[in-house]
């Protein structure tokens, strides 16, 4: 047991690197605003390859379980039976696609709901699948693969998050932009961090001040925050920032919403 408590924590930090710098993890579907900027390509994102056969109920029965006498983990199905042996270090929940990640040896890989490894474990370090791709590390730098283990996006980062709208963003020489899943550049690398895009804005930050931008790096609201949060996808459809050590609610016009400072 000695040896599962450090792998535990290590697949918290890399957890993080499919998400977001301010530790968001919002997933949101593809707006017109995408499609207008990355045109053709928004037509090329494998959500059907992505899209799990079983339903998110049935994959939230697919459990890891753990071999009291060797500390491995596998598989078992929402019956109860095991579909995976107990062979790995740790092994992460089926999330939003049927491809979990898995790590043993000191390597991840991918199997799918029905316990097997379709991608072997064979990379230093690895994402989820999201919008039909998973960030994978080889040589200290990050790429994107497909479920067929075939790289859309060479390793060629720093860092990478993981797509969301079929966007993704991505760090090269501690500047951070957006790709889409063509591994084409559509937002400059230029910034100093950035967020997921929502409701066709992303939070991103440019010297000490945070601010948003369209998906074609039109600046919305000005870089004026402390921090910001992601848009949200509710009925408010606001996003939170700081300003002065407070918090609040603002619209895509930078009007105040709510928690408005008096």
């Amino acid at each position: 047991m000695k040896q599962i408590i450090p792998i535990a924590i290590l697949f918290l930090i890399v957890g993080a690197c499919n998400s977001d710098p301010q530790t968001h993890h919002h997933g949101t579907t593809i707006t017109k605003e995408t499609k207008k900027v990355v045109g053709k390509a928004t037509e090329t994102i494998p959500r059907k390859i992505n899209q799990s056969k079983l339903s998110q109920e049935e994959l939230s029965k697919m459990v890891k379980f753990q071999d009291k006498e060797t500390g491995l983990f596998g598989y078992k199905n929402q019956k109860g039976d095991i579909i995976s042996p107990a062979i790995y270090d740790q092994v992460m929940s089926y999330r939003e696609s049927d491809l979990a990640r898995v790590f043993r040896d000191k390597k991840f890989g991918f199997v799918n709901s029905s316990g097997k490894e379709v991608i072997k474990a064979e990379y230093a370090d690895a994402g989820i699948f999201s919008d039909g791709l998973a960030a994978v590390k080889v040589d200290g730098k990050w790429g994107y693969i497909n479920p067929s283990n075939s790289f859309v996006v060479k390793p060629m980062y720093d860092f990478t998050l993981k797509f969301t709208n079929g966007l993704s963003s991505v760090q090269k020489n501690k500047k951070w932009g957006y790709i889409n899943t063509k591994g084409e550049e559509v937002i400059p690398i230029e910034y100093d961090a950035t967020g997921f895009f929502s409701n066709g804005l992303a939070n991103v930050k440019k010297g000490e001040k945070w601010g948003y931008v369209d998906n074609v790096n039109n600046v919305i609201i000005p870089f004026k925050y402390d921090r910001t949060d992601p848009f949200s996808e509710s009925s408010l459809q606001a996003g939170r920032v700081q300003l002065n050590k407070r918090f609040f609610y603002i619209d895509k016009t930078d009007k105040c919403v709510k928690d408005c400072p008096k």
